[in-house]
């Protein structure tokens, strides 16, 4: 599908009508491929260019009168569009002007603050902000169940767009058969842009709390606010074996993750490579570790279209090496880790 129907106004539109022309006339297309696609990514070049340039010149605009309207206004008054557009404002200046903190407290002892200023506050707001930031850190602990949205808010952040629930956001649940009674581990890590940053495992009688009181811990890591998320108690049973092997269920990425976080690979490491023209890229990804009971080099190599892609196919080879050093140890081949 493409447009081609305005050629005086949209250049991509005459590159069309010309080759549609040749094609008609039954002459050879004017364009090789490798000149359209310089084309089209000089086209978009400028395109997002000149998106940018123009949201650019809104937002300023927005943050002059927004400027008005800190200096002016009385907050309570402000409907809460406005009141939302000042906080945003004040949290991303890094200082409130006189009466902001106080009225943002009372809007969240009524239950007007929403989600979305919650989560500026809770995770960004500067030192005019604290009181409110730990009265907010307590409330959150009391609800847990919010923590995942206000994770959910940090990554639209940093990716500037929706979340990935398979590829932003990486859940481990698992059973705890070491502990007397129902028990469950959870430990949840948020993954963009090359980063990776990760709760503590948190422990509970249910795996939706054991979610939320993960969830509660991350967010109070990137809050930079205390961590008053809690285990639920537990015995350990005294005949159980220790766990190495991860869940089939568990992604083969994830589950890579957890067994250098167990210990069982050290030094774990992954390198990206990308071969081909921008319209087709290859990436080639190599993770590679030792595994600590033998000191034995493991490694693979996947490729894919995507940076993910290729680190799952990586992962799932490296997986399978990892495991099958696991079984040797486990028939005496090799001391178990």
């Amino acid at each position: 599908y493409t447009h081609a129907t305005s050629p005086i106004r949209r250049y991509p539109d005459l590159v069309t009508q010309r080759i549609l022309l040749a094609a008609a006339l039954g002459h050879p297309g004017p364009y090789s491929p490798e000149e359209l696609a310089a084309t089209a990514d000089h086209v978009n070049e400028h395109l997002d260019a000149e998106r940018r340039a123009k949201a650019e010149f809104f937002k300023q605009r927005a943050h002059a009168e927004t400027a008005r309207q800190m200096e002016t206004a009385d907050f309570a008054s402000l409907p809460y569009k406005q009141f939302a557009r000042v906080l945003q404002f004040a949290v991303e200046r890094g200082e409130a002007p006189a009466g902001l903190a106080d009225d943002t407290a009372r809007r969240l002892d009524a239950r007007e603050l929403q989600l979305r200023e919650f989560a500026s506050v809770y995770l960004y707001g500067g030192a005019d902000f604290q009181p409110l930031r730990e009265r907010m850190n307590r409330r959150l602990a009391r609800e847990p169940q919010q923590a995942q949205s206000v994770l959910n808010v940090y990554l639209q952040d940093r990716l500037g767009g929706p979340v990935s629930n398979e590829a932003n956001v990486r859940w481990t649940v698992e059973a705890e058969p070491a502990y007397e009674g129902p028990l469950f581990g959870a430990q949840v890590a948020l993954v963009f842009d090359e980063t990776r940053v990760e709760s503590p495992k948190r422990l509970q009688r249910n795996k939706k709390d054991a979610r939320n009181q993960a969830a509660l811990a991350l967010a109070a890591q990137l809050a930079g606010l205390p961590d008053l998320s809690s285990d639920a108690a537990a015995k350990p049973r005294a005949d159980a074996p220790r766990k190495l092997l991860v869940d089939a269920a568990v992604n083969p990425a994830e589950a890579v993750q957890i067994y250098a976080a167990r210990g069982v690979v050290d030094g774990l490491s992954w390198d990206f490579e990308v071969d081909g023209p921008s319209h087709e890229r290859v990436f080639t990804c190599r993770g590679e570790g030792l595994l600590r009971s033998t000191g034995e080099h493991v490694a693979a190599e996947g490729r894919g279209p995507t940076k993910q892609a290729a680190k799952t196919a990586a992962s799932l080879e490296l997986r399978v090496v990892i495991e099958a050093g696991l079984a040797l140890g486990e028939t005496g081949s090799r001391s178990p880790a």
